[in-house]
This record gives C-alpha cells, sequence and structure tokens, in this order.
C-alpha cells in the first residue's frame, strides 16, 4: 500500500489544490536529499530545487508512456518473467533466445541480435514461441527450437533472408541444436518424431529441405550436441542406466561411449546438459553429474585416461541436487560454466564462494562474481575472444572484488574477461529499478522510490532511490541503507523528510545494523526512528497538514493501548491518536485537510475504516469485508482499495452513511493496491487475481465505469503518484502499454 504525503495527500482534495501548510518552502538543511546540480554529484544536506506549486490535473487519456524506464536487457509483455534460454555467437555479434517482448527498447519476439556497436536488433517478427535452443550457421542462417511443456510439439523455425520460417515439428523438446561442418542442422532432445518421420533416438538432421533420423549408440535421449574440430559428441541420459556421452572422430563412424558415474532418477536433473573440449582435448561435461556419494559436489567433469575426474575440488551448493546448466570453453582455454552452485569445493569447507557463474583457468576454478535474481539467475553461456555472455533471470551482477561494482542487467549480461557490462543500446540514458513497491512525491519536487532493488544505473541505492528529471535514478545516502528488502512506505514530511516504513534491516552510518520498522532520512543518511518492541511492521505513513507524521501499521504499546498500532510523531516526541476504541492493526492512511482516514484488520474478519477530525474519532459505516490496502479522497467522497471489500468488489466508496461497491475491476479476484487521485482523475492499481504473478490492474474512474489507463501493465501495481511530469507507477510489471518499463512506469502528461 502507498499513500502518498505531504502535498501528495493534497493531491487527493476534490479540487487538486495544495495545502500552503504542507507545501511551504522547505528549509534546505533539513532535506538530506542530493544535489540537483548535474555538476555536483556528491552528498549533501540540502534538498534539491523544485517548484513547490500545486500539481495541474490532466486528462489520463492524452497522457504517453516514457521510453526511458525500461530494463538493461530483456522484458517481456506476456505471463512470467522475461529470460534468455539460449546464446549464440556470430561474427562478434551475440543471437539471443528465449522468452521476451522486448530487447531494451526495441520490441521483438522470443530472439533478437547484439552488437556493441549497434546495441540491441531485431530479427525479423522473431518467433511466436518461446525459444529453447538457437544455432547459427557459418552463412548467418539460424535455427531455433521453441519450447515446450507437457505434450505440447516444440517447433522448429529457420531464419534467412530477414524471415522466419518453420521447417518442422518435434512431438516431444527439443533439447539441443547444432551446425555439423556440412552446414546442415543437427537436432537433439526428447522427441520421437519430427513432423511425419520417425526419429526413435531422438536425435535427426535436416539438410536444407527435410529430416532424416540419425543414429546413436545408446538409447533414449540426446541433451547436449558438441561439433568441433575433433569431431561429433552427443550426451544425455540412457535407458537403465545413467547419462552417457559418446563421441567419433571426424569422417569415423565408429562411436567412443563415455558412461556418466553415476544416475540421478527423474525428476533429478540431466547427467549432460553441455559439452566442450579442453585446451588439450579432453571431454568436458556439465549438467548433474556427480562422483562420490554427495549430490551437491561435482557438475562438470573430465574424461582423463578412461574415466571420469571432477574439474579441481568440484562446484558445490548447499542444496540437493545441485546442476550445471551450461559450460563454454572461451579463446584463452578457459571453461565458464553456470548453474545452481554457490561454492568451489564442497559447501562443509568451500575453498570460495561464487553466485551461479564460475571460470575454469589453470587447472582451478576462479570467482568472477556472479549473478542473482530469478531461477534460474543464469542459464546458458556463450562466449566470444575476450567477452563471455551469461543468461538467464538474472537481474543484477557483481565483480568478484571485495566492493567491486554491482550492475543492473535484465536476462543476459556480458563478462569481459575482469568486468561485468550490461547489454546497452545507444541512447539510452535511463533504466527503471524491477520491482517498486512504495512511492513519495511532494508537490512538484522529484518522487522517491522504494522496493526490492539494491543497484540502479550501476550504482548500489540499498532499496531506495530519487529520480531525476530525465528519468535516471540515484541513490539517497551513502554510508546507510536498507538491507535484504527495503521499506514497504515513503512519506515525505512537510520539511522535506523522507520516511520509511516497513520491517527491515538498516545499516546506518558506522556500520551498526538495527532492526526497526520506521527510519527516517536526517542530514544525508538514514537513522532509525522511534524505539518499538520486537516484531513491530509499518505498513502505512502519511503527514498531517501540521507536518506531523502518522504511522499505522502493528505494533503495540504496553504502556499505552490508545497508541497500539497507530502513533503520531511531531518531530521530537511519540504521541497516541486520540483514544481509539479497541485498536486493531492499520492497513491504510490518508490525510484530507483536516481529516485523517484510518483502516484497521479486524482480527474477527473484515476491516474498519475511521475518521480522526476535531479530536474525535468516529466509525465510517460498517466493517467492509475485506481487507482494505488503500485510502484516498476523490471529489469529496472516501474511496478504499483493497480485496473483496463490497459484493466482492474490490473498491468502495462510503456516501456518509454506508459502503458502497464501485464496480468489479478484472476478471478473477481482482486486488486493488493503490490509489491516486488528481483533480477529477480517480486511478486504482493492482492485480487481477490473489498472486503477485497475476496480471496487472491499472484503470481510471470514469462516468461509465473503469477503463484501462495507457493500455495497462503486464504485472501487479503496487504503488501510484502523481508527479510534476505526469502518472508514476510501480509495481512488478516488464511493459507499460507496450513500452519497456522494469517495474516503473511514467505516463507523461501531455
Amino acid at each position: 500500500m502507498i499513500t502518498l504525503a505531504g502535498c501528495g495527500s493534497a493531491s487527493t482534495s476534490s479540487d487538486a489544490t495544495v495545502d500552503a501548510a504542507v507545501d511551504a518552502p522547505a528549509d534546505s538543511s533539513l532535506d538530506g536529499g542530493l544535489d540537483a546540480d548535474a555538476g555536483d554529484a556528491a552528498f549533501d544536506a540540502g534538498p534539491p530545487p523544485c517548484e513547490d506549486q500545486a500539481l495541474e490535473a490532466w486528462d489520463l487519456g492524452a497522457g504517453v508512456w516514457s521510453p526511458d524506464l525500461g530494463p538493461r536487457g530483456l522484458s517481456f509483455d506476456g505471463p512470467g518473467p522475461a529470460q534468455a534460454w539460449d546464446l549464440a555467437v556470430h561474427e562478434h555479434a551475440l543471437f539471443v533466445a528465449g522468452q521476451f517482448s522486448h530487447a531494451g527498447p526495441i520490441a521483438t519476439s522470443n530472439v533478437v541480435a547484439w552488437t556493441a556497436d549497434a546495441g540491441w536488433r531485431a530479427l525479423g517478427a522473431g518467433v511466436p514461441v518461446a525459444v529453447r535452443r538457437i544455432a547459427v550457421a557459418p552463412d548467418g542462417t539460424a535455427y531455433v527450437a521453441g519450447r515446450t511443456t507437457g505434450i505440447d510439439p516444440a517447433a522448429i523455425y529457420r531464419y534467412a533472408g530477414g524471415v522466419w520460417a518453420s521447417i518442422g515439428s518435434a512431438n516431444g523438446e527439443v533439447e539441443d541444436l547444432a551446425i555439423d561442418v556440412d552446414g546442415s542442422l543437427l537436432a537433439g532432445g526428447f522427441f520421437r518424431a519430427i513432423d511425419a518421420v520417425s526419429t526413435p533416438n531422438s536425435f535427426a538432421r535436416w539438410d536444407g529441405s527435410s529430416w532424416t533420423s540419425l543414429d546413436k549408440p545408446v538409447g533414449f535421449d540426446v541433451a547436449a550436441i558438441l561439433v568441433d574440430d575433433a569431431g561429433l559428441c552427443i550426451g544425455g541420459r540412457q535407458v537403465g542406466s545413467g547419462g552417457y556421452v559418446a563421441c567419433h572422430a571426424p569422417g569415423s563412424s565408429s562411436w567412443d561411449v563415455m558412461p556418466t558415474p553415476r544416475r540421478l532418477t527423474p525428476p533429478g536433473p540431466n547427467p549432460v546438459n553441455a559439452i566442450v573440449h579442453d585446451v588439450s582435448g579432453r571431454v568436458v561435461i556439465g549438467g548433474g553429474v556427480y562422483l562420490g556419494s554427495g549430490a551437491q559436489l561435482g557438475g562438470v567433469l573430465r574424461w582423463t585416461a578412461g574415466a571420469w575426474e571432477n574439474l579441481g575440488p568440484g562446484l558445490g551448493d548447499f542444496n540437493s541436487p545441485m546442476e550445471v546448466f551450461s559450460i563454454a570453453r572461451a579463446n584463452d582455454g578457459g571453461i565458464y560454466a553456470v548453474g545452481t552452485f554457490t561454492t568451489i569445493g564442497s559447501h562443509v569447507a568451500p575453498a570460495a564462494y561464487v553466485q551461479h557463474v564460475a571460470r575454469w583457468f589453470g587447472e582451478r576454478w576462479q570467482s568472477i562474481g556472479g549473478v542473482q535474481g530469478g531461477y534460474p539467475p543464469a542459464f546458458t553461456v556463450a562466449t566470444d575472444g575476450p567477452n563471455s555472455y551469461f543468461g538467464g533471470r538474472m537481474t543484477e551482477t557483481f565483480s568478484a572484488a571485495v566492493g567491486g561494482p554491482w550492475h543492473e542487467v535484465a536476462g543476459v549480461v556480458r563478462y569481459e574477461g575482469s568486468s561485468w557490462h550490461p547489454l546497452d543500446h545507444p541512447g539510452s540514458v535511463a533504466h527503471g529499478p524491477r520491482n517498486v513497491e512504495a512511492l513519495a512525491v511532494r508537490a512538484g519536487c522529484r518522487p522517491y522510490v522504494a522496493g526490492d532493488f539494491q543497484v540502479i544505473e550501476d550504482r548500489l541505492v540499498s532499496h531506495v532511490g530519487k529520480m531525476a528529471v530525465d528519468g535516471a535514478i540515484d541513490g539517497v545516502a551513502s554510508r546507510s541503507g536498507f538491507q535484504s528488502f527495503g521499506p514497504a512506505a515513503l512519506a515525505v514530511g512537510a520539511d522535506g523528510t523522507l520516511y520509511a516504513g516497513g520491517s527491515f534491516d538498516l545499516t546506518i552510518a558506522g556500520g551498526l545494523g538495527v532492526r526497526t520498522p520506521l527510519a527516517r532520512r536526517s542530514g544525508g543518511e538514514w537513522e532509525d526512528l522511534g524505539t518499538f518492541a520486537p516484531g513491530a511492521s509499518v505498513s502505512a505513513l502519511a503527514v498531517a497538514e501540521d507536518g506531523s507524521l502518522y504511522v499505522g501499521g502493528t505494533f503495540t504499546d504496553a504502556t499505552n493501548a490508545e497508541g497500539s498500532h497507530l502513533l503520531r510523531w511531531d518531530g521530537s516526541v511519540w504521541s497516541a491518536v486520540g483514544a481509539r476504541v479497541a485498536p486493531e492493526p492499520v492497513s491504510a492512511l490518508s490525510v484530507d485537510g483536516s481529516a485523517l482516514y484510518i483502516a484497521e484488520q479486524l482480527t474477527t474478519g473484515g476491516s474498519r475504516v475511521s475518521r480522526y477530525q476535531a479530536g474525535t474519532w468516529t466509525v465510517l459505516g460498517d466493517p467492509l469485508d475485506g481487507y482494505v490496502e488503500a485510502l484516498a479522497v476523490h471529489r469529496g467522497v472516501l474511496v478504499a482499495g483493497g480485496r473483496g471489500l463490497v459484493a466482492g468488489s474490490p473498491v468502495a466508496t462510503f456516501d456518509g452513511a454506508t459502503w458502497t461497491s464501485a464496480g468489479r475491476l478484472g476478471s478473477d479476484s481482482p486486488w486493488i493496491r493503490a490509489l491516486a487521485v488528481l483533480g477529477d482523475e480517480l486511478v486504482a492499481g493492482g492485480v487481477d487475481g490473489y498472486s503477485l504473478d497475476s496480471p496487472g490492474i491499472l484503470v481510471r474512474r470514469t462516468a461509465s465505469g473503469w477503463e484501462d489507463v495507457g493500455g495497462g501493465v503486464d504485472g501487479a501495481v503496487d504503488a501510484l503518484a502523481f508527479t510534476a511530469d505526469g502518472l508514476l507507477v510501480g509495481g512488478r510489471f516488464d511493459v507499460a502499454g507496450g513500452v519497456p518499463s522494469w517495474g516503473l512506469a511514467l505516463l507523461r502528461a501531455p
């Protein structure tokens, strides 16, 4: 839930004016902000200059989404996350295949190319299915195999002359594609036919016009194919045993079979996911392969003198079974691996810690930093000279050096021998911060954002940032910040002080860590604010017209029951807010002029909404059926947003006596998490379901009902705020109105 404090709260009034007491010019000594002068990047104790004035109402139907807040990488406007499943390199161009609708600002469909000079390039219209594998022939012809689940066919496409064309469909997953020495396409997987051609060995060739089945010495599947100067190798799982690798030299039809040492019963990992030759010509495999009894140690094995051996101490993880998804050999002879591992050697006594990626060089494993984010954060790797590319669902990368740089990425990243780099696109200067949970803004000042992100524009910001006019987001503190996760609520005081609420671990200046539900930024750094009992959490913040801060959440006061779940901070002293009867946890707050509105979550079920004005509490109507997450005042009418409030509706209005449904939104189980008001505009955001992975809701109230705002967003909306630039939307989405917008979108005012 997000409540706009200060003059943000004043925007909920019917005439959209901003209360003069809230909008008084801020004392520059009280706001620990960033200087807005582009030439001064240092942190200081003064607020940035801003136009301290009321926001002008505008028609949201005339707004245009900003292109500046997409990710550095892939985004997807469909269900599920954007991800790279496979990579290939051809003439120093990187080909990326997976599930995505955009790469940087470029619209594409599941396959795209990138070069350092030109950035992202669409490959025709792309393909209509998520892509599992890609291979590129020496003449530039590209082949992809669609990813499938269950019994759906896996479509295979060919790209030449700027056009994609289907060349067949396998009746099971295609696990790997490779280009043979004669330029034909090899396909292996878990299929038994491609179109009308029987392929009992799950191994087939496309010669440019037709498919033929290929023989192999071991039954069952083909999960990995290697074609290089040393010949052809295939690997996978064999029937009744474990995995296998089989190779033959160029021009030979005699297979050398190398059984893998251990069988893992499905749904365990594949024994062999990838094959390379090391600098000495020995076969190296990556997958769910292990020596000994520990299923947490292994992952990469080498065939030496007729037996498998771990590379060095092996790769490990705290969880079992660990799996290596992909390996690739670099020009310098090094081997890169990606998978679920987090240690070099046993997790009990590791030689080093890694984060899903590692490099084998000089007969030892090396940590090169790592990637993190969605699962799997890294799934595939490809090399090209000094560059190595990694794909998956990663959202951040970081250097192996202590205190080394972090980078914000989305699905694909480049490693340049010693440092990580996002795949940028020319002209892209600002990027979204991924998952945004809270927004706060004061009049025409720049907005603050908070959420599940640590890095923005390659700078550690510890979950809170401040937006510049050009869309770039900078940190708000240099020596203090939030760990693990950030605030659930933000508010800006009348004096410019930034407040953050939630339940978080806060590192304050000097490196001291403290668990607290409330912090404020003062003198340019975060500090703990107030004394709360252990386990307290803050879910809502609002600033009154006299400048005092209201704090709502779940906390108790043993000495004063009236202070439980709701307190007021006047800048120096905490106090209870009037004499409430049977206080319950507070889930939402809103200030409108001299009135404070609160929503309480009742232990008996439902929510109670009350108003505090002139020193008196008034309960407004009967309890609502569901959970209230947001409150706002629109045209003088109180509006509540949440889940199942009245007759299943997620939005309810109070007419002075009773609560009334404001109509259904969405089609499943709509869940409104945020409300924002400016003039006649009432905007609601949330998800169409009880899961944050459900389709997003972004709508505005009209005379005839609810309508989408700007084409809507493809994921959850958690926060809304009107700013001097337009409507700011925060949440867990990739695309807004067809424009890449990574967790933060701006509908610019005309």
